[in-house]
């Protein structure tokens, strides 16, 4: 017998394991016995058309530009065109009845603290609003696998729909996952979405053996798509869906984005155990401040080759929409430190002076406490006075992507900054008294050994006491600089990708004239002198902080070590 869960109880019922067993017999025989730890499906279905179609690339530029823009065809004439939610004639509901029972799975992303991914939680909203039961499997705070999905799937009434969304250097979980719902779920309707399966869609679905997916923002598709399959109507219509039928795959030409943001609903907290999710940071004797993360924004007008968006063009949420999540945050989780998780906060002088703005008026007139908040920023934006109002309005760091010390490199990026942007840029942060933070990668077109070493005398100069570490560069599926590895024949083609990028912080492509050795000699070497920069500074900082205290009765930089060090 399953155990039925209350809608907002954001914590399920641990597992009962005397029902396990009996629950997984039932399963097999309703599948006919069939071996369910197999997706079912040949990777022959896949067909590398059907991923062509969804994008139009200027092939003049193929043999010059080595940063193609990928351009989208959209549902409407424009990006802010596109049509919305549909239409259906659904049934009428009886109270408390739901259209369908929605699973999102999320999984463990391996990192000591759990982060909070948006993504799903603003999906539940949608359903919800649109009279479907949601539930979520917290696979990312609990660091639960695919071994205790099928165990909370075995505890549960059947779902009907199960989503997943993923990046792309988790495809290999995604993949386990699916077999799992598979063995003791198999007549529930597989959903992949995330920035992971939007460049592929064909080609993840073939390999996973999921049933639908949905490329792009999801809150009007997946609404449109379970709306259409609970009333029985046709799909092949519907942009952003991909779907199997048998052994065939179709996979739509257009997408459908979500122009207007402020029609979203807020993400569905109360499914997740934000608890688990709210850091806290501990900033001194007795002091300290719990931080959770925020979207203020959707969408990044930039196109650097190496990144991959799932939409073209740049949403802000309006002001008080975005005022008022977070003093929801504040209220119910006592959140007063905020990372805006924005892929760019940072657009432009104009919006970043308004809202900087706004939030000294919201705090100055108290309809929000005073709080702090962490975003990310562009060296070619920031100057002083831009520096000096985030300083006022609360902003304690900015994020800065890097990414190399080579003036050249960054062109060739397209970045559309240079080495003079970055030390300035830096120079403009602390001195208004913010923090950055300064990731980088190496092994982009054009890069040397000389430019590692500009890039590791560029940290040093402006962040020696930031853990930075450098990678690879990592072409992933969609990015310009993916489709230059597949144009130039680095790589021979999306299966090649898939097996070769297993660990983000190897090799999955060499773009320079460096063989391998030579490369990761290279890397070896800056990461050996950053982490030995690192540790330096580390023990003059603790020195510092300690003579304070002793000598001049100052202990506000002052941690315990109880609290402080790492695995206490």
């Amino acid at each position: 017998m399953a155990i039925k869960q209350n809608l907002y109880d954001p914590n399920p019922n641990p597992f009962d394991k005397n029902k396990i067993e009996d629950k997984k017999e039932d399963t097999k025989e309703d599948a006919g016995q069939q071996d369910l730890r197999n997706p079912g499906f040949a990777v022959d279905s896949y067909d590398p058309e059907m991923d062509k179609q969804q994008y139009s690339v200027d092939e003049s530029k193929r043999k010059s530009d080595p940063n193609l823009r990928i351009k989208i065809n959209y549902e409407g004439d424009s990006f802010r065109a596109t049509k919305g939610p549909r239409e259906y004639s659904l049934k009428s509901l009886k109270q408390n009845e739901k259209r369908a029972r929605v699973l999102f799975v999320t999984m463990d992303q391996y990192d000591q603290m759990p982060n909070f991914t948006s993504g799903p939680a603003y999906l539940a909203a949608v359903l919800e609003q649109n009279d479907y039961y949601v539930e979520v499997f917290h696979g990312t705070c609990y660091h639960l696998g695919p071994k205790d999905l099928e165990k909370f799937l075995l505890e549960r009434e059947p779902f009907d729909f199960i989503g997943i969304g993923y990046l792309s250097n988790y495809i290999h979980d995604c993949i386990e996952h699916c077999k799992a719902i598979r063995a003791v779920s198999p007549h529930s309707k597989i959903i992949l979405g995330g920035n992971g399966f939007t460049p592929l869609p064909g080609f993840y679905l073939a390999k996973t053996g999921a049933d639908y997916g949905i490329s792009g923002e999801a809150e009007n598709s997946m609404l449109n798509l379970l709306n259409a399959l609970v009333c029985g109507e046709d799909i092949h219509d519907l942009p952003s869906i991909s779907f199997r039928d048998g052994n065939e795959i179709f996979v739509s030409k257009k997408r459908e984005p979500v122009p207007d943001i402020k029609t979203i609903p807020w993400p569905a907290y109360h499914l997740y155990p934000i608890e688990k999710y709210v850091q806290y940071q501990n900033t001194g004797y007795h002091k300290g401040r719990n931080f959770f993360v925020i979207l203020s924004s959707r969408g990044c007008p930039y196109v650097c080759n190496f990144c991959y968006r799932l939409e073209t063009g740049h949403r802000h949420r309006p002001f008080d929409d975005f005022l008022g999540e977070m003093h929801l945050l504040n209220d119910r989780y006592n959140v007063t430190d905020f990372g805006f998780s924005d892929e760019l906060f940072m657009t432009s002088k104009s919006h970043v002076r308004q809202f900087c703005e706004n939030m000294i008026k919201a705090m100055d007139s108290g309809d929000i406490p005073r709080v702090t908040w962490a975003t990310t920023g562009r060296f070619n934006i920031v100057d002083q006075d831009i520096a000096e109002i985030m300083a006022a309005a609360g902003c304690r760091q900015i994020l800065y992507g890097l990414e190399s010390g080579d003036t050249k490199a960054l062109e060739l990026m397209n970045k559309k900054t240079s080495e003079e942007m970055i030390r300035e840029g830096v120079r403009f942060t602390q001195e208004a008294g913010m923090d950055v933070s300064l990731p980088c990668m190496f092994g982009n077109i054009g890069e040397t050994e000389e430019s590692i070493k500009k890039t590791v005398k560029i940290l040093l100069d402006c962040k020696p006491d930031e853990y930075r570490l450098l990678r690879p560069v990592t072409p992933y599926p969609g990015s310009p600089l993916y489709e230059y590895a597949l144009k130039n024949g680095l790589l021979r083609d999306h299966e090649d990708f898939f097996q070769l990028s297993r660990n983000p912080d190897l090799m999955t492509v060499n773009f320079t004239e460096m063989n391998n050795d030579t490369f990761y000699k290279s890397l070896y070497d800056a990461n050996e002198e950053l982490i030995t920069a690192y540790h330096k500074e580390m023990v003059e900082q603790e020195k510092s902080i300690f003579k304070n205290m002793y000598f001049k009765d100052d202990d506000a930089n002052f941690v315990p070590h109880t609290q402080g060090i790492r695995g206490a």
